[in-house]
């Protein structure tokens, strides 16, 4: 009787386990910050397919939304005042992480997300606005660029109408421009307003309210849309836009602020292209702050006021009414530290999100 040889090897038996790449862009990909995706696309053409698809594009945008922001980014540029150095060929991205400790909140805790050499030149004053990763990126001329910090990628639209405000503001001035996911034509779209004519505001003491003289107009680009290279007018806002504060879109639409003849919103839906008069909460006293701003709030568009030096005001719309309705919310006081600022570089207004 032979016994077994211990020497002798057993055959090995290898299982090879595959995951289908439906499952893997489904599950795995769905999950991975914007940069990650990009280097995945790279991987095999059937990943590049799946990340490229709008169903996937729709589910990451609605995930990245339910993530709590994690760092703002800014864009630091030299304040120079100086005529022949309004513009410089250079731009860099910066991450900035929120909910840091006091003794941390300083410079050095910035990251370097991405920077570009433009030769044609961005002028040093910007006005940056986002939207899922996207940054639109306004200037002190007629120009508007788009940037994709986790991608690297920066283009610059075609010019749009003449602004004629910008004829009759210093070179500090950069009227800001609205993005936006169209969920309708499932693209999106930058919107900018523009002035034929351009006159100062002024207090009327027989009507009580502010009063201008101007011929306003609205236009948009669609991004990523063949033979879409050009800007499309729409129907004229129904009052003057502030240049000075920038718009927001949620609820599937854009949100502009208006002082003349009141201090109010001017709603642009995304749907109809149409506009629609929004009024603003009360606030004590009825003053307004030039640091007023929107913001989105659990997917609900709240109106943030500058109540003070250290301290805001927010008042989350629940139900969005025409002008002459009330806003259905109540006032949320919250406090923030004061800025600390440096004399050789100011920082572009600040965007949230979590896909930088």
């Amino acid at each position: 009787m032979v016994g077994p040889n211990n020497n002798q090897k057993r055959p090995r038996i290898l299982a090879a386990t595959t995951i289908p790449d439906d499952l893997l862009i489904a599950e795995v990909l769905i999950h991975l910050p914007a940069k990650s995706l990009a280097r995945c696309r790279c991987v095999w053409r059937s990943w590049r397919a799946g990340i490229a698809g709008a169903a996937f594009v729709r589910r990451h945008r609605e995930l990245s939304r339910a993530r709590p922001p994690s760092s703002v980014l800014a864009i630091p540029r030299r304040n120079i005042n100086d005529p022949n150095h309004a513009t410089t060929s250079e731009i860099a991205f910066h991450r900035v992480p929120l909910l840091l400790p006091p003794h941390a909140a300083t410079e050095a805790a910035s990251e370097l997300v991405f920077e570009m050499t433009w030769p044609e030149g961005i002028t040093r004053a910007v006005h940056p606005t986002h939207c899922d990763g996207l940054v639109a990126v306004s200037t002190t001329t007629d120009r508007v660029f788009v940037c994709i910090p986790a991608t690297r990628e920066f283009v610059a639209l075609p010019l749009g109408t003449h602004n004629a405000e910008l004829d009759h503001c210093d070179s500090e001035l950069a009227p800001p421009v609205a993005i936006g996911f169209d969920t309708w034509r499932n693209s999106y779209v930058v919107a900018r307003y523009f002035y034929r004519t351009y006159g100062d505001s002024f207090f009327d003491d027989d009507t009580g309210e502010w009063a201008q003289e101007y011929d306003i107009g609205h236009e948009v680009f669609t991004l990523g849309v063949a033979g879409g290279r050009s800007w499309e007018l729409t129907e004229d806002p129904p009052h003057a836009i502030i240049g000075a504060q920038r718009p927001i879109c949620t609820r599937r639409a854009f949100y502009w602020h208006s002082h003349v003849p009141t201090p109010r919103l001017v709603r642009f839906g995304l749907q109809d292209r149409a506009f629609q008069v929004v009024a603003r909460p009360p606030t004590t006293g009825g003053e307004w702050n030039p640091l007023d701003d929107m913001a989105e709030l659990d997917g609900k568009l709240c109106y943030v006021h500058a109540a003070g030096r250290s301290s805001m005001s927010g008042w989350p719309t629940t139900g969005l009414m025409t002008c002459g309705g009330r806003c259905a919310a109540a006032s949320t006081s919250l406090t923030r530290s004061p800025c600390s600022t440096t004399t050789s570089c100011r920082w572009s207004s600040p965007t949230t999100g979590t896909r930088w």
